[in-house]
């Protein structure tokens, strides 16, 4: 847990976006709950951005994307450098 003067961590960071994007709590990210919610918050993405956001993080090409992938994904991309 991050206290007031402390910076969240980036994997804490991670994990909150990923909660974000899990809809149904599930663990798991589907392209269907990607879709609703980045359209949904107007992110100026279309569906095949999306869909090539999935490939991105997907990495066991499973159809969807588990908390242990999107925060590896962010940090094989220094996301947080």
């Amino acid at each position: 847990m991050v206290g007031p003067a402390e910076k969240p961590s980036p994997e804490e960071v991670a994990i909150s976006i990923f909660s974000v994007l899990d809809g149904d709590k599930s663990g798991h990210i589907k392209t269907n709950e990607l879709k609703s919610t980045l359209l949904g918050m107007g992110a100026g993405l279309t569906a095949e951005d999306i869909d090539e956001t999935m490939l991105l993080f997907d990495l066991n090409r499973s159809g969807d994307i588990t908390k242990h992938e999107f925060v590896q994904t962010l940090e094989l991309l220094n996301t947080f450098s």
